[in-house]
This record gives C-alpha cells, structure tokens and sequence, in this order.
C-alpha cells in the first residue's frame, strides 16, 4: 500500500492473502507419511539466496527444504543434505505442515524490490494448525500477534 500510495494511488485498498480451508486444514497422517516427513523444522518454497542464506544458519538442525531450484544451492555445502528439489501440489504441503514441529515461512527478496506481504504459506500452514515460524513481514505484523498466532523472527 506504502508504494501505491507513494504514487499518488490513494483508494487503492490491500486485500490480503488466504487459503482453502477444504485443502488447508489438518490431516491425518500415516506412518509411512509421518516418517518421510516428519522434522523438527521445515521449509516449503523455492530457492531463492536470501532463504538459502537463513537456511544456513540453522542446517546444523533437523531441517527439511522442499521446493524447487533448491540445486542451485548446491555449492552451499551446508545445505546439500537438507532440500528436496521438488515442485509439489497442495496435498504434499499439508502433510508437511502436518508432520513438522515447526514450519519455517521465509519470504523471498529481490534486490530492487522489498517484499512486506503476509506470504500464502503463513496462512496455508496456520491452517494446518502448524507452529509457524515467519520472518518479520510488515503485512503478517498487520494481520497476526507473535506468540499468539505465530512466532516472528528478525533476520
């Protein structure tokens, strides 16, 4: 809204991300599904170097990546052991989000453009009634109370 305002777009009104509560919402899991799923920690979405970098951070711990063009990561020797390189449907996710203890939401970052937006997977993973774990987004911040409906984090 800040940069549609910037320009003079004053009626310009943010109508913010959801999900689909048929497809979103908790599942059961089989065992074989709990097992090839299960991590302390998850992350589901593509490469991107900002997220390779955070990911980084914490490959010392039980930590799944799954998305794709994460082999683009692989001269991050850190993480070379911890992506799937995989585009994968709705089911796949909410299994995922399932079966992890806490589910990691990171958003992407270019260079030349900021991104402030409460990410489709807070909410998708939310839905799932995940622990949800999301960077310090100006749009979540506006939606949702830390410690109360998920944990903010600063990079």
């Amino acid at each position: 809204m800040d940069i549609f305002k910037g320009r003079g777009l004053n009626h310009a009104r943010w109508v913010p991300f959801g999900c689909d509560p048929s497809v979103h919402r908790p599942v059961e899991l089989t065992a074989k599904e709990r097992t090839r799923y299960a991590r302390d920690i998850v992350f589901v979405g593509s490469f991107y170097p900002n997220r390779a970098k955070l990911l980084s951070s914490i490959a010392d711990l039980d930590l799944q990546i799954w998305g794709p063009y994460w082999s683009k990561a692989k001269e991050l020797s850190l993480l070379k052991n911890k992506f799937i390189d995989v585009k994968m449907n709705y089911d796949q996710w909410v299994k995922i989000y399932r079966a992890a203890k806490i589910v990691l939401v990171v958003h992407y970052q270019s260079p030349n453009v900021p991104c402030h937006q409460a990410s489709p997977k807070l909410f998708e993973a939310m839905a799932c009634q995940a622990c949800v774990f999301v960077d310090n987004q100006k749009d979540a911040r506006a939606l949702f109370e830390s410690g109360r409906h998920a944990v903010f984090f600063r990079r």
